[in-house]
């Protein structure tokens, strides 16, 4: 069974429960996450603005927890546990653009470099305390994706036992 066939049990009111408006309200949440999943994919190097989310995370997680309660088949468990977990890498004040790993803070260098009047070696410094700065805040962000990954990992394995 697919994952639209475990759906389509549920809305036509043949599943376990007949909370029909539940679980449509529930698979709406996720149908919108997974699409901004599709835009905003998954990926441990890289950290994105909450706001980016269709709903709140913890809509989101409720939706997730709701569907593993239902007891779905082991590769839907699977999907749903990786799209639980995904949650903790949306985090607040990222901004627009998602926060790479390896990557530098291009509004900061505009906002250094505002006086134009700046040399190639003030450039270089600037640069420095530029990626520096997106450095520690990258990693502060990292640091509370990674405790929320573990909080939604316990809640996840609660639930999938």
């Amino acid at each position: 069974m697919d994952l639209l066939q475990f759906i389509g049990q549920y809305r036509h009111g043949g599943g376990k429960d007949n909370s029909h408006l539940i679980w449509i309200q529930h698979q709406k949440v996720l149908d919108k996450y997974s699409e901004a999943l599709a835009t905003y994919p998954a990926n441990p190097t890289a950290i994105y603005d909450c706001s980016l989310l269709p709903y709140s995370k913890q809509a989101i997680l409720d939706a997730i927890l709701f569907m593993i309660e239902r007891k779905p088949p082991s590769d839907i468990v699977i999907a749903l546990n990786f799209a639980a977990k995904s949650l903790a890498y949306f985090q607040i004040d990222v901004g627009e653009q998602p926060m790479q790993m390896s990557g530098y803070d291009v509004a900061l260098i505009e906002t250094l470099f505002a006086d134009k009047r700046d040399t190639s070696n003030d450039l270089a410094k600037s640069y420095s305390v530029s990626q520096h700065l997106y450095r520690e805040k990258f990693e502060a962000l990292q640091s509370l994706a990674l405790e929320e990954w573990a909080s939604i990992e316990k809640k996840m394995a609660a639930a999938i036992r």
